[in-house]
């Protein structure tokens, strides 16, 4: 017990001698040329982009030239992926898989649709957030979760070419970048937790989706077997899905979707990436 006492005597003085000490402002410890940066970078009006996209203003968060871009040129980007959010309900339900940073679900968003959407690299979920921050005045409150949606509720690796945020590359569980054969040396490795979509909808009561997008840079498959009950859900109206004509398991999940009751609608090449492909799938009314 005398061991105890003192023990605690001793941790008192210390945190007392502390509290004594002279208070050092951060002036004192950095060069005025190094804080005047610091406070630049904090004055976060300097980073915000307006945009008119189409009919609606959307705001981002834009802190590099890749933002920049994505921001001030997403009509360029993937208008087919406008087009497609364009074409949904209002308030119906919108899963985002592979967000990135955003610069689609922030369309979504302004265009009144209920937005969940799924990030799970680091850098692209705190712009993402930042851009949610930024349309909070959308009709419905957006939802985000840094997770990685995949066949599997557990721990995942990212391997990611280039450590930058709204970045591309972004690979789960093995390092080879679309539309090439070869592995990649990543440039930074993230673990992320993964879950299959259905078992996350129903441990935690979300809203099936009425509509969803699926951008996750070969990592469809696993997204595809974890998510058989959502993709047969009567409530699933459509799916847009980013497949590459040289991924082996791109026939496979075409075949996946039509059998749970889908018809191939539309297809389009990306822009700049020959053999990568946007597919919308829709729900055949007459099954």
């Amino acid at each position: 017990m005398e061991i105890h006492l003192v023990k605690l005597a001793l941790v008192m003085l210390y945190w007392r001698k502390i509290k004594m000490q002279k208070f050092i402002p951060l002036e004192e410890l950095v060069e005025k040329e190094k804080l005047d940066f610091i406070e630049s970078v904090e004055n976060i009006d300097k980073y915000i982009t307006k945009v008119k996209i189409r009919d609606v203003e959307c705001c981002y968060f834009t802190n590099s030239k890749r933002t920049l871009w994505q921001a001030v040129g997403i009509e360029y980007i993937e208008p087919e992926m406008l087009d497609y959010i364009e074409s949904l309900e209002e308030d119906s339900v919108f899963y985002d898989i592979g967000a990135s940073n955003g610069i689609f679900s922030v369309y979504a968003m302004q265009k009144s649709l209920k937005v969940f959407s799924f990030e799970p690299e680091i850098q692209n979920f705190s712009l993402l957030g930042a851009n949610s921050y930024l349309n909070k005045n959308s009709k419905h409150q957006h939802k985000l979760f840094n997770i990685a949606i995949s066949d599997k509720n557990s721990i995942g690796n990212m391997f990611i070419a280039k450590f930058e945020g709204g970045g591309h590359m972004k690979i789960l569980d093995k390092a080879k970048k679309v539309g090439e054969k070869e592995n990649f040396i990543p440039d930074f490795t993230q673990n992320v937790l993964t879950y299959n979509l259905d078992s996350f909808i129903e441990k935690y009561s979300l809203p099936a989706p009425e509509h969803i997008k699926i951008d996750v840079d070969g990592a469809e498959m696993a997204v595809i077997k974890g998510a058989i009950n959502t993709l047969k859900n009567k409530t699933l109206k459509s799916i847009f899905i980013e497949l590459e004509d040289n991924n082996k398991y791109t026939i496979e999940i075409i075949n996946i979707i039509k059998k749970s009751g889908f018809i191939e609608s539309k297809k389009v090449q990306v822009q700049n990436y020959e053999g990568l492909n946007n597919y919308i799938f829709t729900r055949n009314l007459y099954e």
